[in-house]
């Protein structure tokens, strides 16, 4: 087990919405946000401060729903009987925005195309 990205400190300076966190979830939370990111990228090539950074975003994402029921909007009609519930993050669920991807260095930005030449066409690259 790898030690957490980021402490409850950094958490709390930069979001101190979870100051009312139990201490032991927040621990929790930082140590699985920390894998999930090592499990993600090769961490010995992004700085302890990009790290940090994105520990405390995932955490703070999986702390807002603290009983897995965070209601986002609600609305309701009268008749003929309607209504609307949208969830923000219900689960408390892991996930990267891609903001966090490109930090991190996993965005895909490094990908190669290759496109067969199939037929006649002349490859401009063949002859070097």
């Amino acid at each position: 087990m790898t030690a957490p990205y980021a402490t409850a400190e950094a958490l709390m300076a930069l979001y101190p919405s979870v100051a009312d966190e139990p201490e032991s979830r927040v621990s929790a939370v930082l140590r699985l946000a920390s894998a999930a990111i090592g499990g993600a990228c090769d961490a010995s090539a992004v700085d302890a401060d990009v790290l940090e950074l994105v520990c405390c975003r995932v955490a703070q994402r999986m702390l807002a729903s603290p009983d897995g029921a965070a209601v986002k909007q609600e609305s309701w009609g009268a008749s003929p009987l309607s209504g609307s519930v949208t969830y923000d993050v219900p689960t408390g669920d892991v996930y990267l925005t891609s903001f966090e991807r490109r930090l991190l260095g996993i965005d895909g930005s490094d990908c190669v195309v290759t496109v067969a030449n199939w037929g006649g066409a002349s490859d401009a690259c063949a002859d070097g």
